[in-house]
């Protein structure tokens, strides 16, 4: 073979090794790198290569550190293996197999010492490597105005330092620990048993083990100190506080303070007694004494007499001041420290249809379930039956000039109800591809008329202009499959028939070789094999947009409700995220423990068509937010005032947080130690019905005039109860309109009236005659009467209650119709055809019973008056005296001088 043949073949034989070593690589990063094509399409590559380089620096810069720890000591150590210190020589044959130790440890540092130093190291720094984040956090957190009141240090101290101190120290410890035993192993081995008797042990060996001594109990020290600051974490006091109380401030802090300087005497005596031969007595007393404190310290015997015999008998005045601390710490920790109270008095009057702020209200009284509602959606909008609606969501609109609450859901893509012969890989991933527009319906509906739209249709129609630019859904909550658009196959349209893509969201499909890694990817060989993409097609996958937003940011918590917000453009999607943490100081955790801070201070929107992502920072005081702002620069947009405005007016208060603020505050609005102590005003949330199953009321929105008379504010409400009772103590309100998005209200009623509750409303309806009337006959002409959730509404200064009432035909295309609406207040209910006509008829019935009352009071009185004035006109006779009895004679009374003051007094 010629010369250059065997060279045409060597290199033939390269290029096929290389390309086998990069299609080995590939499928084995293939994860990685599907990854990195979705970021890069979504504008966040920078972003995807600094969470990647991060973790990897932080565990090269742990293990390079532990490393030098590791080796530079063995190296030391080495430099006086086989030192004969100056005695008489060993034998011939101890003297060789130190020599020989010597020279491993000598000559082979790099072969032994190193190798073994860095396999050390990385078990070490492990435990980092898992925790990189919390590492940044700690490198990019930033001070704090708040303090917590135990040891007065910055709450940035807890939420950031305080974890991986605890870390560090643990991981230092081991490392010393690990050092110190194969070095005084090492040092034994030659001067314990090889080296001759009498000979003396090398003053530098001596140093060095004395400074890792030392080095081992200031680490130990340290974490005592580590040990006090989790103080502000004790649960010992729980259920009824959490945090340190008396026992843990006077006792068990002060027992852990004298062990650090007990524990320094100690490594200090053994020092010297290492290198003079002195102490013993000094090492004894100290020793004696930190192994007493470190087992009271880690024992409850101690505490339990101290709590027996000190605190529990003045238990109120003893944990009084650690009370009001954790009072202050929980509620610093779920952002209720600036909860606004205000009494609310309650007119009981019955003027109400005609009453000018019913007037203005009465238009945004939601009266549909969101449940019921979806069912009616999805009957008379659903138009196909790949389309489907997989939540409402409840927002407010202006509709022509006018504040309203409406609710809305979008018409996502959904093949669950197709015939099953439909449901083939083509149709799924390239054929029905995506939803279409959103329908709207304002939140007040009468029971006479047909429901009234704002949005409705493909292509969407408003009378009121709010019909979007472009309405094609490719991202939303519901289910979503990878899909290949646009394509040769078309994907479907409604109006059209046929449409294409036009979006710049999803991976380019590109080459061969990118639809080769993508079958791999999703285990799909028809990508690969499939003819029917082009040039312009891309791949959309994670159109779930939780699925989204949790993959590109897995360090905040999401709200389990997203909501649509229709824009002039297109449709978005937003979702509330929010920053936690487990180490506040002081503030009582959730009942899973898994945090004990929370703040919603980021909002999360996506563009329903092209899948576009942004973050923007709505709470820029949170010292978490700040820090992962400072971690990943790029990732956030902005904050909020650099939210789009069509999308800006639509932020909310999150449920989900609303309902883990008002759980602590249920016990924590205590704000009195005295009070708290007793659970004097314990709370719940106020029940209510759902059939005939009592359950907690959810938190609901509603549009009123409550927080400043003659200006409507889309309010998050929850109505609390005292504990174990059903009437209302209170209304917790989240506020959600523009610069007061976030704040928080709670109205008090008067604790000498009684307000009824959701519960005790549900009796009187039941209770009432014409109502349940109705309901038999209803229920007798074969439909099934369902009764909504009922709503407390707060309107100028009374209290009303709203539940709608629905009519469900028993046939097999059943959905909800809106037959009625109860109206309440206190104990009298009416019903009628609408908000309007219900609310006309409750004033008509409370006057009539008002008028009623006065009569009746008017008829008492003057029966009262005319029994009086008989008692007075009729004379007065003594009673015959019993027989045997002698009538004792009384002297006759005679008008006495009236009293002087002196007397009076």
């Amino acid at each position: 073979m010629s010369r250059w043949k065997r060279r045409a073949l060597m290199a033939a034989l390269a290029l096929l090794v290389l390309g086998a070593l990069y299609l080995i690589s590939n499928l084995i990063f293939v994860n990685f790198i599907v990854d990195y094509w979705w970021f890069d399409s979504l504008g966040f590559s920078g972003y995807f290569w600094l969470r990647e380089m991060y973790r990897y620096v932080v565990f090269f810069a742990a293990t390079t550190f532990f490393f030098l720890v590791f080796f530079l000591n063995f190296w030391f150590a080495a430099r006086f293996l086989g030192s004969t210190g100056g005695a008489a020589k060993a034998d011939p044959k101890q003297e060789k197999i130190q020599q020989g130790l010597s020279r491993v440890f000598l000559s082979g540092s790099m072969k032994v010492l190193a190798p073994l130093s860095l396999i050390l190291a990385v078990l070490i720094a492990v435990p980092l490597y898992n925790r990189w984040e919390e590492t940044l956090l700690f490198l990019a957190g930033s001070n704090s105005d708040l303090k917590d009141v135990v040891f007065a240090k910055e709450v940035t101290y807890f939420l950031f330092n305080y974890p991986i101190y605890t870390l560090i120290q643990t991981r230092l410890l081991i490392a010393a620990l690990t050092v110190l035993a194969a070095l005084a192993s090492l040092y034994w081995i030659q001067k314990g048993v090889f080296a001759q008797k009498g000979q003396p042990f090398p003053r530098a060996a001596k140093a060095h083990l004395s400074i890792l001594v030392l080095a081992l109990f200031v680490i130990q020290a340290w974490g005592f100190v580590l040990k006090a600051h989790s103080l502000v974490y004790s649960n010992a006091h729980e259920p009824l506080f959490y945090g340190p109380g008396y026992t843990e401030i006077n006792i068990i802090l002060y027992l852990t303070i004298g062990a650090i300087f007990l524990l320094l005497a100690t490594a200090l005596s053994l020092i010297v007694l290492i290198h003079t031969k002195k102490g013993y007595v000094l090492l004894s007393i100290s020793t004696t004494l930190f192994a007493v404190c470190l087992l009271l310290v880690n024992t409850t015997f101690l505490p339990d007499i101290i709590d027996k015999y000190v605190v529990k008998p003045n238990e109120i005045e003893r944990e009084k001041p650690y009370i009001k601390n954790s009072i202050q710490a929980t509620l610093e920790g779920y952002g209720l420290d600036y909860a606004v109270n205000r009494s609310y008095p309650l007119d009981k009057g019955y003027r109400l249809a005609t009453d000018q702020s019913f007037q203005m209200n009465i238009q945004n009284i939601p009266v549909w379930d969101q449940e019921f509602l979806k069912e009616v959606y999805f009957q008379l909008q659903g138009l196909r039956t790949y389309y489907n609606f997989a939540d409402v969501d409840v927002d407010r609109y202006n509709l022509g000039g006018n504040y309203q609450q409406v609710y809305l859901a979008a018409r996502e893509v959904n093949l669950s109800k197709m015939p099953a012969i439909a449901r083939n890989w083509q149709n799924e991933h390239m054929t029905y591809t995506h939803g279409q527009g959103a329908v709207m319906t304002p939140a007040v509906q009468s029971g006479d008329q047909g429901i009234s739209w704002a949005l409705k249709d493909v292509p969407p129609i408003s009378p009121f202009g709010l019909a979007p630019g472009e309405s094609d859904l490719y991202y939303g909550t519901d289910k979503y499959p990878y899909i290949l658009v646009p394509n040769d196959v078309r994907e479907t349209d409604v109006i059209s028939g046929k449409s294409d893509y036009t979006g710049k969201g999803g991976v380019p499909m590109g080459n061969i070789w990118r639809k080769f890694l993508f079958a791999v990817y999703f285990k799909d060989s028809k990508i690969f094999t499939t003819f029917q993409t082009n040039d312009e097609s891309r791949i959309l996958f994670r159109r779930n947009i939780v699925e989204c937003v949790k993959e590109i940011a897995p360090f905040l918590k999401q709200d389990s409700d997203p909501y649509l917000v229709v824009a002039k453009d297109r449709l978005y999607w937003v979702v509330d995220c929010f920053t936690t943490s487990s180490h506040y100081p002081g503030s009582s955790p959730v009942l899973d423990g898994s945090f004990n801070y929370i703040r919603a201070s980021v909002r999360a929107t996506i563009d329903a068509f092209d899948g576009t992502v942004k973050f923007y920072i709505t709470d820029p005081k949170d010292p978490i937010a700040k820090a992962y702002d400072a971690i990943y620069p790029g990732l956030f947009s902005g904050k909020t005032a650099d939210i789009p405005r069509d999308i800006r007016e639509h932020l909310r208060y999150p449920k989900d947080l609303f309902v883990i603020q008002m759980e602590k505050y249920l016990k924590y609005h205590q704000k009195d130690p005295v009070v708290f102590f007793q659970q004097r005003e314990l709370m719940q949330f106020a029940k209510s019905y759902e059939g005939k199953k009592a359950v907690s009321m959810a938190p609901y929105y509603i549009t009123v005039d409550l927080i400043k008379p003659g200006r409507q504010e889309f309010l998050l409400v929850l109505p609390l109860s005292p504990i174990n009772r059903d009437n209302l103590a209170a209304l917790a309100v989240g506020r959600c309109d523009g610069e007061k998005l976030g704040d928080v209200m709670v109205y008090d009623f008067p604790a000498g009236e009684q307000v009824y509750g959701p519960s005790q409303v549900n009796t009187v309806i039941d209770q009432d005659t014409d109502i349940s009337k109705e309901f038999t006959l209803w229920n007798q002409a074969g439909s099934e009467v369902k009764r909504g959730r009922m709503i407390v509404l707060p309107i100028a200064k009374k209290m009303l209650y709203v539940q709608p009432v629905y009519l469900r035909a028993r046939t097999a295309s059943r959905f909800p119709e809106l037959k009625r609406v109860i109206v309440s207040q206190g104990d009298t209910a009416v019903m009628d055809v609408s908000v309007e006509k219900a609310l006309e008829a409750l004033e008509a019935k409370l006057e009539r019973r008002e008028t009623e009352k006065a009569r009746l009071d008017k008829s008492a009185r003057a029966a009262g008056e005319t029994a009086k004035a008989k008692a007075a006109a009729k004379p007065l006779t003594a009673s015959p005296a019993p027989a045997g009895i002698t009538p004792v004679a009384r002297p006759v009374p005679t008008a006495s001088p009236a009293p002087t003051l002196s007397k009076k007094l």
